[in-house]
């Protein structure tokens, strides 16, 4: 996985999208396009123990909405799931840690 860092964000790594906030109306959000170029990057290697292990997908669509179209509700829950898990074991990995505070300094800089 790549840990990005960007030092300014400007309108060229941003765009707009609607949410409909059930019921409450349409709301507009501005989202960062986390695909441009950092300015500082570290790479990071998670291994996902095998019962931490999932061939389900979890798509999302270019609006940054999940497209529930494309997988059942069990595929969700079993994605949503085991994908906890890798937050945990990122949280506890002190390498991905050491990583993100590395970034954070060389923004700093």
């Amino acid at each position: 996985m790549k840990i990005k860092g960007w030092k300014s964000i400007n309108s060229n790594n941003q765009f707009t999208i609607q949410r409909d906030m059930n019921g409450e109306g349409i709301k507009l959000f501005t989202a960062f396009d986390v695909t441009s170029t950092a300015d500082v990057e570290e790479e990071h290697v998670l291994s996902i123990p095998t019962e931490h292990q999932t061939d389900t997908v979890y798509y999302i669509k270019s609006d940054h909405t999940h497209d529930k179209s494309l997988q059942s509700r069990d595929d969700d829950v079993e994605y949503n799931t085991k994908s906890g898990k890798w937050i945990e074991l990122l949280e506890a990995d002190s390498d991905f840690l050491n990583k993100v505070e590395s970034v954070q300094t060389k923004l700093e800089e």
